[in-house]
């Protein structure tokens, strides 16, 4: 507001009579006062009153109205200030008394202040059918109101119901008679807005306003945006015939076209940085309407073209842009339709997502995304946009373009931009040429090909087609082609690129499954001699990795469908090195001192030793392996010889680290294994050579050597690591770098510490020759490590045996069975292994003599030393892994040697409890002047033999035969509170009648010897087809009277039959040394079998033994017809046979079982 003339302000603080105004006002709009409100500002002067009223818009549509703004420091202390704090409410009365207050017509920028106060209602709930009826009224009287009809369409144009807009405008052909351009740019936009667009309608409108002379520069720009936007909706002839006409009748609207694109373009890059779409069209008009300009001024010389540059040169830094962003954010690969493949292999397309994703990961709203490479590619200048394109940015230009297309795998249109980049920038070209080459390397890799479509099966898959073969014609279509790109690249002005790139070339192109040919690399690199030793030092160290690889794999050549046998693959590999021999001496023969070739060849002769040592055909392997390690020596020598030629950034380490992985066992650092024997003279040797290099130099090669030895930690296998890292540190030693291997090794060691597996003797250490002792197996540990690790119970397992057998991230594996393997590894010189027997995995740990240690008992050994001068138990092993920072790892956690003595030769008692014998008379021959006695001793530990407990003289009966069973370590006692095991002994004692009482018979059973541990004894005999309990001795004559005729060649028959059983196992378990493992049967067979027996022991197999569907039903049947023929009378099919019904299920319920050699 302007002060008064009469007024002579001396400050800028307001009149206290401008105050008390300016709070009135407040108070008018605060109170919705709306004609106090026109009042205040008609006394206003005009010049004022209109900026005034804007001012009130402005304040209406923000929260506040009051004379100074909200305190800031209350909105940044408050981060929800803005979403909680009170907004105006407007009703349509307040609305309309706003619009009729104000002091003039509505103007356009004026009913754009007025427009966010009607959607604020509108959003509070105000229908818009009541504004268009209040409008609609009140337009009638265009005196009275302030607001034009033509104000009106605008206003529902901004809140977005063009539709209502209409309404308030003239007709499409009044509209097009009329001459008011900004009416007919209005009627454009609401025709475009509206829910159906009229695009045709709103074309000819804009060309109306495009042919009038008179329009308006601002007008005349928004037509041209708004026509431009159009141009994608009219057919392809016309909207070239347009751009045309554009051009050739009024070249400056053409300059405004071009103007207008390359702001859209440019503004778009920020407008839409989330809508690809959008951006991607403006590029793909930008080079249509340039291509347009060009073609119609080509004829135009050089001045009259110096006015189209500017706007070309604007244009193409608009596509460099995009194109930018593109090489940085774009994934690599073609950047059209993706190739995809449903579960059943069926291929499809899809066309890269441009409003969801970006290489594959969702984008926030707003966050700026990669145009795809193929879009921006076709976008791109052409040769005629480039040719008016400013020399400075040429180059540049090329660049981009290169670039892009390398990054879409497209080798063959970044040469030709390459080529002519090649005068120009000469270094750029030439790195750009190499960047070719890794694409072509990429496209051209047979092997990456042939295992592209591995990750799914399709529908109808059958092994023999899993692979397509890559056969010889294959590889060398290929080396062709590599040939001739070469050529293609020698012919650019840009000298020759870096021959490790044309190395690895040949490598990628030729099939891993092929051993090379020296004729190959020559037709492809030239002769060897030409090449530089680095190269033929790549070559033969491909051709190492490659021998101790994939070319000596069985499992890979089958994958890769090459059909070759073992002995095929024995003489490849062995041509295989033969000619690696050839490519590095012809290199040595040029290069005698070349450090890269002379560690090759050490390589080479390491690896192919150990692999004739594999195949049985190394006689001197120690020996060769010395002057394997004396050429690596060699090559390091030559290496330290070579550093003042060779700059910081060339130093290698590759002489020690390969020297180091050989010392290890193999060239190969995966390849390292437990079996690999280390030669820790050669880890000494490696240590002085590093000391003997300059200070300065040394710390830089240990600096390179103990970064590697940390990061290379994964590449170790499991087994490994403890050595690899030990040796390594060695070297290194307190290198920062090695900070995280020694934290390994020390978690190792920790490890180590607090778990211990222990071998302790069952009992004295005078164990004999002539018996068996037992070695109880405890892995011994903190309480501490035992809650981390959950439990030792998968050491108990055969994982690859169990269905989806789960290991914490690790793979399988068959734990008992190497524990098997490493005892009689280490046992099986000295010791003869009976069984094993190992404990349940449901076992808990028990405690322990030392605090904070706990005991899980693991396994039992029975052993019997192999004579008198064995004088210790040697250590074993139990592979133990744990998860660490570089996945897990391996621990063989050893045992102690044990010191026995096994001088004596004769009978020893071995430590027992709870024994209980149970003899059980069989006199079914006693008429034949024969009984038999079954023996069974149970109990806890090494049972003695039945000679060592009972006295085996019987009154009245003369000792013919006694038939003794090994003893039979059963399982760990889990109900006994100590760890101990179960086991059993079985025998049979034959008699003959001597001279018995002919009256009153007797049978008197054996007594337990004096000085034996007292055990329970347990009395029983045969009667009518059952075993019943007796005294210890008994009326012979009482049974011979209660016996049936035929009841003892039953009962005999049937014991007899399972003794004779129980036998041939035990004569075929000596026969086969080679079945070595031993499980204990989960339910005992009965010692004497009768159809009680049988019928209780088969039941509980039924209960116990988890069989097949298939073998439950025949077990089921097995049991009905034993009930059938002994309990229920029917026999029409004959009595089943007992002995081989036990024998059979005996055995399937023992699926696992293997035995020991004696």
């Amino acid at each position: 507001m302007q002060p008064s003339t009469n007024a002579t302000p001396t400050t800028n603080e307001p009149s206290v009579d401008a105050t008390t105004k300016l709070d009135g006002l407040v108070r008018e709009l605060t109170l919705s006062r709306w004609e106090e409100v026109a009042a205040f500002l008609k006394d206003l002067p005009p010049e004022d009153s209109a900026e005034v009223y804007h001012a009130i818009l402005e304040c209406l549509r923000n929260a506040h109205i009051e004379n100074r703004p909200p305190n800031q420091q209350q909105i940044a202390n408050n981060p929800n200030y803005k979403k909680y704090t009170a907004v105006n409410t407007f009703s349509l009365t307040d609305l309309f008394g706003i619009i009729q207050a104000s002091p003039t017509d509505f103007s356009p920028d004026t009913t754009e202040k007025l427009a966010p106060i009607v959607q604020l209602s509108l959003d509070q709930g105000h229908s818009i059918e009541a504004f268009v009826s209040q409008f609609a009224e009140r337009s009638k009287d265009d005196d009275q109101f302030p607001m034009p009809r033509k104000e009106i369409a605008r206003l529902f144009l901004l809140v977005g119901h063009a539709d209502q807009s209409a309404s308030f405008l003239p007709s499409l052909e009044q509209t097009l008679a009329s001459e008011d351009d900004a009416l007919q740019l209005l009627m454009v936009k609401t025709l475009l807005a509206s829910d159906k667009p009229s695009s045709e309608e709103a074309w000819d409108l804009l060309q109306a306003i495009l042919k009038d002379t008179n329009t308006s520069e601002e007008v005349e720009e928004s037509a041209i945006t708004h026509s431009l936007d159009l141009l994608d909706e009219l057919p392809p002839d016309e909207r070239r015939l347009w751009l045309e006409e554009s051009f050739r009748e009024k070249p400056e609207r053409g300059l405004a076209i071009l103007t207008t694109l390359g702001t859209l373009v440019s503004d778009s890059f920020i407008r839409n940085a989330d809508d690809i779409e959008t951006r991607a069209g403006y590029l793909q008009l930008q080079s249509e309407v340039v291509e347009v300009m060009v073609n119609e001024f080509a004829n135009q010389d050089d001045a009259q073209m110096t006015q189209w540059k500017p706007i070309a040169n604007l244009l193409a830094k608009n596509w460099m842009q995009e194109a930018r962003i593109g090489v940085d954010l774009e994934g690599n690969g073609a950047g059209g339709p993706q190739l995809h493949r449903d579960r059943y292999g069926n291929a499809y397309f899809v066309d890269h997502a441009p409003n969801n994703s970006h290489n594959g990961q969702s984008s926030a709203p707003g966050q700026l995304k990669p145009i795809p490479l193929a879009q921006l590619l076709s976008s791109a200048p052409n040769e005629k946009w480039q040719s008016i394109v400013s020399a400075s940015l040429r180059p540049s230009l090329l660049l981009l373009m290169a670039k892009l297309h390398l990054k879409s795998e497209n080798e063959d249109g970044a040469i030709t931009i390459i080529d002519q980049l090649a005068d120009l920038q000469p270094e750029a070209a030439k790195q750009l040429a190499e960047e070719s080459m890794r694409v072509w390397i990429t496209n051209h890799d047979l092997n990456r090909r042939n295992t592209a479509s591995q990750n799914y099966m399709p529908y109808g898959y059958r092994p023999q087609s899993a692979a397509i073969p890559l056969t010889r014609s294959q590889q060398e279509r290929n080396l062709r082609e590599l040939a001739n790109w070469l050529k293609r690249i020698d012919s650019l002005s840009i000298g020759p690129i870096d021959e490790s790139l044309v190395a690895e070339a040949f490598i990628k192109s030729h099939s891993i499954a092929e051993v090379y040919q020296v004729n190959a690399i020559e037709e492809v690199m030239g002769q060897i001699e030409s090449l530089q030793p680095e190269t033929i030092g790549q070559l033969a160290q491909t051709m190492r990795t490659n021998l101790s690889g994939v070319w000596r794999d069985p499992e890979t050549q089958q994958q890769l469908k090459t059909n070759r046998k073992v002995d095929d693959l024995e003489l490849e590999v062995k041509r295989g090195y033969q000619v690696a021999h050839e490519v590095i001496e012809r290199g040595l023969k040029v290069y005698p001192t070349s450090w890269r070739l002379l560690l090759a060849l050490a390589a080479i002769d390491h690896d192919e030793n150990d692999y004739l040592r594999q195949v049985n055909e190394n006689h001197n392997y120690e020996q060769q392996r010395h002057i394997a390690f004396y050429e690596f020596q060699k090559a390091a020598e030559c290496y330290e010889d070579s550093l003042n030629t060779l700059t910081a950034e060339e130093y290698s380490s590759d002489a020690y680290q390969l020297w180091f992985f050989a010392a290890l066992g193999s060239c190969s650092i995966g390849n390292i294994n437990e079996t690999n024997q280390l030669a820790p003279e050669q880890i000494t040797l490696i240590t002085a050579a590093l000391k003997a290099l300059p200070a300065k130099v040394r710390m830089q090669h240990e600096e390179m050597l103990a970064n590697d030895l940390t990061l290379m930690l994964m590449a170790v296998k499991p087994n490994a690591k403890f050595r690899y890292l030990n040796a390594g540190l060695e070297i290194v030693g307190d290198h920062p770098l090695a900070n995280d291997a020694h934290a390994a090794i020390d978690y190792y060691r920790d490890l180590v510490t607090e778990i211990q597996l222990e071998a302790k003797l069952d009992g004295n250490d005078e164990v004999g020759h002539k018996q068996p002792f037992g070695v109880f197996v405890n892995i011994r540990h903190t309480i501490e490590i035992e809650r981390e690790s959950g439990g030792f119970g998968k050491y108990l397992q055969n994982q690859n045996q169990i269905t989806n057998a789960y290991n914490y991230g690790r793979p399988p594996d068959n734990y008992r069975e190497k524990f098997e393997q490493s005892v009689l590894t280490a046992l099986g010189e000295q010791f003869e292994v009976l069984s094993i027997t190992f404990q349940k995995e449901t076992a808990r740990s028990m405690a322990s003599n030392d605090v904070g240690w706990r005991i899980t008992p693991y396994a039992y050994l029975l052993l019997q030393a192999k004579g008198p001068h064995v004088d210790k138990i040697p250590s074993f092993s139990l592979d133990m892994d744990f998860v660490e920072k570089s996945g897990f790892v391996v621990l063989p956690m050893e045992t102690s040697i044990v010191p026995i003595d096994a001088k004596l030769d004769r009978y020893v008692p071995r430590p027992t409890d709870n024994i209980q014998v149970v003899q059980t008379l069989n006199d079914n021959e006693l008429e034949q002047g024969t009984v038999d006695v079954e023996v069974k001793i149970t109990g806890h530990g090494v049972l003695p033999p039945v000679d060592q407990l009972l006295d085996l003289s019987y009154p009245g009966f003369v000792v013919r035969e006694i038939d003794a069973m090994p003893l039979s370590v059963l399982e760990f006692d889990l109900e006994s509170d100590e760890n101990v095991v179960s086991s059993e002994r079985l025998a049979r004692v034959s008699l003959n009648a001597g001279e018995l009482d002919s009256v009153h018979p007797k049978f008197h059973f054996a007594n337990q010897l004096p000085m034996t541990k007292p055990s329970e004894m347990v009395f029983r005999r045969f009667e009518d087809a059952d075993i019943v309990m007796t005294s210890s001795v008994v009326d012979l004559e009482d049974i011979k009277q209660t016996l049936p005729t035929n009841a003892y060649w039953i009962v005999i028959g049937l014991g007899t039959a399972v003794f004779v059983v129980a036998a041939a196992g035990y004569s075929a378990m000596r026969r086969k040394p080679q079945e070595n493992i031993i499980v204990v049967p989960k339910v005992a067979a009965p010692s004497v079998v009768s159809p009680f027996s049988t019928l209780e022991y088969l039941q509980s197999l039924w209960q116990k033994i988890d069989f097949s569907d298939t073998e439950r039903c025949e077990l089921r049947n097995e049991i009905a017809a034993i009930e059938d023929a002994y309990f229920r009378q029917k026999t029409n099919n004959g009595k089943p046979d007992l002995a081989a019904s036990v024998e059979k299920w005996y055995a399937r319920s023992q699926p696992d079982a293997r035995r020991f050699p004696h």
